[in-house]
């Protein structure tokens, strides 16, 4: 199935856009850390410089067989990468879903970004009819991402084991939301 699929997704504060490859030299200080990644399964790799290289490449293999992908999320004032957010098409114990996923450079947490570009990438797969479902797949212990995915009408599905982790399945439906007008 083939997916349009475009950045430029916009909101009062944020834009985005798609990572690329030179990305990574601001994404490893993501990975410096350890707070921010600790919910994340790195799959034995620790080198800061290497994830963020890995990570970015494995978006541009996303982009290019149209699985989606994260998009780098800009301030609009400063045009600063502080994070990245987008829909990913995963396979989860046989089932195709999209999902929404953000993660934040740390100093930029509490501040609302992720609540409010996670919706516009809700609003994206809907209004565009990519998809009539949304999922976030967030660990069992991660609830500032829980909390996000509340915030965006998502409700608690079933608990799943998923890439080595405990998993909620957080989902929200095109018709359970008000449309967009």
């Amino acid at each position: 199935m083939s997916y349009e699929y475009k950045d430029g997704i916009e909101t009062e504060r944020l834009i985005t856009r798609f990572l690329t490859l030179e990305d990574a030299e601001v994404w490893k200080n993501f990975f410096e850390d350890k707070e921010a990644i600790k919910y994340l399964n790195l799959q034995g790799v620790v080198d800061p410089v290497q994830l963020a290289k890995n990570w970015m490449e494995r978006t541009q293999w996303r982009y290019s067989v149209n699985k989606l992908g994260f998009q780098a999320v800009l301030l609009k004032e400063t045009k600063e990468l502080i994070g990245i957010c987008g829909l990913l098409l995963q396979d989860v114990n046989g089932e195709k879903m999209v999902e929404i996923g953000y993660h934040f450079m740390r100093k930029h947490w509490g501040k609302g970004y992720a609540t409010e570009i996670a919706a516009a990438f809700k609003n994206y797969a809907f209004n565009t009819n990519l998809t009539d479902k949304v999922v976030s797949l967030i660990n069992i212990h991660n609830t500032p991402s829980q909390r996000v995915a509340e915030r965006n009408d998502m409700t608690r599905g079933k608990q799943i084991w998923w890439f080595e982790q405990d998993i909620y399945v957080y989902e929200v439906k095109a018709s359970t939301i008000a449309p967009n007008v």
